[in-house]
């Protein structure tokens, strides 16, 4: 079925040898160390200081020196199909990115949005 993908099939039985690629270049070490832990076995390296992704502007970052904020919007979560959305979270999301722009600091192909809910993107997008 679809629950293992090409690679892996490659890899399982076609002879494959595996390969990693050690050092990320994208995320805050911070941020990277999880995945370096939690799906590497500490193999994964940060190819970026911390002084090198600094918070942006914009933002009030609830913690000076911790790369990722968790921020309560108290909204309804709906359904679409398979899929689910939040509005109050997307006019959060909205106007975070609004008001990081507004500073200046980023351009618009250094700043990502992520969800695993197609229903949310459609919203994101609008």
């Amino acid at each position: 079925g679809l629950s293992l993908s090409l690679y892996s099939r490659l890899v399982d039985g076609g002879g494959l040898t595996p390969f990693l690629l050690d050092t990320q270049y994208r995320s805050h070490p911070m941020i990277a160390e999880f995945s370096a832990r939690t799906f590497y076995a500490g193999r994964l390296k940060s190819g970026v200081k911390a002084e090198d992704r600094k918070a942006p502007r914009g933002l009030p970052w609830p913690r000076d020196g911790v790369p990722i904020a968790f921020i309560d919007c108290n909204g309804d979560e709906g359904t679409e199909g398979e899929s689910k959305f939040n509005n109050s979270e997307a006019e959060i999301v909205t106007r975070i990115v609004q008001d990081v722009f507004f500073q200046r600091e980023l351009e618009i192909t250094e700043i990502g949005v992520v969800t695993p809910y197609v229903a949310q993107v459609r919203i994101l997008k609008r």
